[in-house]
């Protein structure tokens, strides 16, 4: 596996400037592993995806560049049981 299998187009005015307000206004992407349906939702709503039994993986990025000196994101992986 090469770095550049995970190069892609990010157009800039996708990329946010600033955390949501209230941060869990922020969005969410779910993909439906077994009919490939992809749902654009909050991240309030994620409680509706997890039961008893799962794991979330929660991953604080730092990144660091001329341009965005202190810029955090955060990945955030659901593991169905």
């Amino acid at each position: 596996m090469k770095t550049s299998d995970f190069d892609y187009n990010l157009p800039q005015d996708l990329i946010a400037q600033s955390p949501a307000e209230p941060r869990d206004h922020s969005r969410l992407l779910v993909l439906d592993r077994n009919t490939g349906e992809i749902e654009h939702r909050r991240f309030y709503d994620i409680v509706g995806y997890l039961n008893q039994g799962d794991v979330l993986v929660l991953s604080l990025i730092h990144i660091s560049a001329p341009t965005r000196p202190r810029l955090i994101s955060y990945a955030v992986f659901c593991l169905k049981k």
